[in-house]
């Protein structure tokens, strides 16, 4: 009879558990969707910064390029032939130097290219001095995507020519 009741009782104990198991895999969904959701948006948040952190190492990379042309011309860099100064309002038109000299070409085609890779809002600026044989290199793009990023993004590279 001990048997019978113990039998009885673990039937009526399964009886009372139908149906917990679907619950449990539409929570273990719910859980499961959230943490998908968390990783699509740290994803994204990460593509963003990947992006600054790639706008940064292309403005460098353009800084020392006009560099290098400015060293193998270092007597027309000390003298001023090289300087440059952005404009008041950026924009692909404005971000431009005229002249037909060699110096004014390499300008021109640096400008042309800071634009290409950051943006028609990027300009960039040279101003050398000869007493301390000293250049400063700025680029200017915008970096708004990025987290926390501003709209104006300024890269100064400062060297001994």
């Amino acid at each position: 009879m001990k048997s019978e009741h113990k039998i009885f009782k673990f039937k009526q104990a399964q009886k009372k558990q139908t149906g917990f198991g679907m619950l449990e895999v539409l929570i273990a969904l719910l859980v499961l969707s959230i943490g998908l959701l968390g990783i699509a948006a740290l994803q994204i948040v990460s593509l963003k910064n990947n992006h600054s952190s790639m706008s940064r190492s292309l403005s460098t990379i353009s800084a020392y390029t006009i560099l290098d042309a400015m060293r193998a011309d270092r007597a027309s860099a000390l003298a001023g032939s090289y300087d440059f100064s952005m404009p008041g309002s950026i924009s692909a038109s404005t971000c431009k130097k005229t002249g037909t000299t060699l110096q004014d070409v390499q300008i021109n085609d640096w400008l042309g290219q800071i634009q290409q890779n950051l943006g028609t809002t990027a300009c960039g600026s040279i101003d050398c001095t000869s007493t301390p044989n000293t250049c400063s290199i700025v680029i200017q793009f915008d970096d708004s995507r990025a987290t926390n990023g501003s709209s104006t993004q300024t890269i100064t590279t400062n060297v001994v020519i």
